[in-house]
């Protein structure tokens, strides 16, 4: 029996060289780009979902088009005439966003169309502001930037040996589709399945134009929880807690779980939202995370997804507060819709943040010490822990934060990693944040000792009155 020799293979297996050798071997056979549309046999046609060609490829994408792969080369050798396009998403926001990012430009209608676009970015430069430029240059640009995407994309799909018919490669952008989709949305139109509603949707105010859900990425953000009291119409209150304080006069609802003991006899009720005096219902929902905030939350148009499925399946009124560009939109309480049993009171506090972005909103409500206080809001509850922990180891109305020095200032930060907002007052300083929440055990027993800051008969009272709970009860902490 003859054997093969060990010296005929390589020592060291360079798969680099291998793979590209196989690859001009396909390119230059034909290999699987034959497709011929007038053949006799079964067609099999694969509708290619295309990838979007302004991101990067990840394994999710091998895992995914191998599975179509296999299939058709099942197909193919079963002797199927195979229809194997492969097309590229380069007709979109991202690839927009891209473009924008990658050359330092903004589409403008407005400006006039050049032939050297690309000189005029280079004399822009990089560091500089974004360059203005036609909507014709700017799909020039796109079509430069989506042409390199593509090869790239290309290479890494023939590295993994799909058996596409690069002979009918195609992209989003170039006429044939977009004059197929333009004629898919007529084609609908007039079948009747395309109609106007008004439906919440996501949108970027930057583009002004609606985005797919694919389109948004999902990040963390610090933020806190604010606490706020709430009225019903029966003179009962409850406190919830939100991280959107500036959507309060969005309020539509207010939902808790069915099977929670403390608030489950105030559902069906009303509840008065608070500055804004807004009849809105009390639901109950299976939602409801009955450990998180204070287990009974406010529904606003549009918090999140959940709200818009509250907003649907009970019918709630709806309440836009925040127009196309990400402002809040000038409304009037008292009007239609917009009924209020203190009108003047809510248009006074509403037009304080009136025409501001949302994060400018939540500033305007933690900038005004005297009134707005939703940091440094006194609950009874929050009264009521800290007093078990100071009761115990010092008594509490010698126990005085404040900012007077900057050795005082650092001490505070150094200690709840929260800023002072006002450096240079004298605050008692009572933090409501999610983050402090947590802190709030180990913090009051070991720092409270160390906490006599002030002079003896200079201890600052709190706030009779706090802006966003006109029925809360008013604390004062004797002097010595």
């Amino acid at each position: 029996m003859n054997y093969i020799s060990e010296d005929i293979f390589p020592k060291n297996y360079k798969h680099l060289d291998v793979e590209n050798k196989i690859i001009k071997e396909w390119d230059k056979e034909n290999l699987y780009s034959n497709f011929n549309p007038d053949s006799k046999k079964k067609i099999f046609s694969v509708d290619t979902p295309p990838p979007t060609a302004s991101g990067y490829l990840h394994i999710g994408h091998v895992f995914s088009y191998s599975h179509q792969d296999f299939i058709v080369r099942f197909r193919r050798m079963r002797g199927e005439e195979i229809f194997y396009p492969m097309g590229w998403d380069d007709n979109g926001l991202p690839t927009e966003r891209r473009v924008q990012d990658y050359f330092n430009v903004k589409c403008d209608p407005e400006e006039k169309s050049v032939q050297n676009i690309l000189d005029k970015i280079k004399e822009n430069g990089k560091n500089s502001s974004a360059l203005k430029v036609s909507r014709k240059n700017f799909i020039e640009l796109c079509h430069i930037v989506t042409t390199e995407d593509e090869k790239v994309f290309k290479e890494l799909f023939m590295k993994i040996a799909l058996s596409v018919d690069w002979n009918h490669e195609y992209t989003t952008i170039q006429d044939l589709p977009r004059e197929l989709a333009q004629k898919s949305f007529i084609d609908l139109y007039e079948k009747g399945f395309v109609y106007n509603t008004d439906n919440p949707s996501l949108w970027d105010p930057e583009f002004q134009t609606a985005v797919a859900q694919a389109e948004i990425e999902d990040r963390e953000m610090p933020g806190a929880f604010h606490d706020i009291r709430f009225q019903t119409d029966s003179n009962e209150s409850f406190v919830i807690s939100t991280t959107r304080p500036e959507l309060l006069a969005a309020c539509v609802g207010v939902a808790a779980h069915p099977d929670d003991k403390r608030f489950k006899h105030l559902i069906g009720k009303n509840a008065i939202t608070p500055l804004f005096g807004v009849k809105v219902p009390v639901f109950g929902s299976e939602l409801v995370d009955m450990e998180k905030g204070t287990g009974i939350l406010m529904v606003c148009t549009f918090g999140d997804n959940v709200d818009v499925q509250w907003w649907q399946e009970n019918n709630l009124d709806t309440r836009i507060i925040v127009n196309k560009y990400g402002r809040l939109n000038e409304v009037s309480f008292g009007s239609n819709e917009w009924e209020s049993k203190n009108p003047e009171e809510a248009n006074n506090f509403y037009s304080r943040i009136a025409g501001k972005t949302l994060k400018q909103a939540k500033q305007k409500y933690n900038q005004e010490n005297y009134q707005i206080c939703f940091n440094q809001v006194f609950t009874s509850n929050f009264i009521r822990r800290a007093n078990e922990h100071l009761q115990a180891c010092i008594d509490y109305k010698k126990i005085w934060f404040a900012s007077r020095t900057a050795s005082n200032e650092s001490f505070f930060n150094r200690t709840s990693s929260i800023r002072l907002p006002y450096p240079k007052k004298l605050i008692f300083i009572v933090i409501s944040a999610s983050r402090f929440t947590g802190f709030l055990d180990g913090f009051l027993e070991k720092f409270a000792p160390l906490g006599k800051f002030l002079p003896p008969g200079t201890e600052p009272n709190l706030p009779k009155r706090s802006f966003i709970n006109s029925l809360s009860e008013s604390t004062t902490f004797p002097s010595e």
